[in-house]
């Protein structure tokens, strides 16, 4: 029989993580309950300008496959990256300005906002008209 729960007579409660507790090197599959075995995978992106290498965990019996947080995340940005060499989604355009020696964009304040004092910015060339720029805080460096 079916037990109901009445929502509202719930009351709070807290979890805490371990700070690797997303990193496991363990998994066990949800279907078969075998232990999960690590390979590597590469998954191809929608627009297939790219091909994203992953560690992925297999399952023996059923071929299923996991992701564990590191992996998801990088999965992640490659989509991102595809999504943004595609020309498609969200655009900011800026003027340059130069100084006699280099070119000068500034960013928006909103990006930057919860950056802190003294960011930073990587930049890797992604072509000679295209760059990826990363901004961080100083304390991540």
């Amino acid at each position: 029989m079916e037990k109901k729960i009445n929502i509202e007579k719930l009351e709070p409660a807290e979890f805490k993580f371990d700070k690797n507790a997303f990193k496991s090197e363990h998994l066990t599959c949800d279907d078969c309950n075998a232990e999960m075995k690590k390979t590597e995978i590469e998954m191809g992106m929608p627009d297939k300008s790219l091909v994203a290498r992953l560690s992925a965990f297999q399952c023996p019996k059923c071929k299923k496959e996991y992701l564990n947080f590191e992996e998801a995340k990088k999965l992640d940005k490659a989509l991102m990256l595809s999504r943004l060499m595609s020309n498609e989604g969200f655009k900011i355009t800026k003027s340059l300005s130069f100084d006699g020696d280099n070119y000068i964009f500034r960013i928006p304040v909103e990006i930057t906002r919860n950056l802190g004092k003294k960011p930073y910015a990587e930049m890797v060339p992604l072509s000679s008209r295209e760059l990826l720029i990363h901004l961080g805080k100083q304390d991540e460096m």
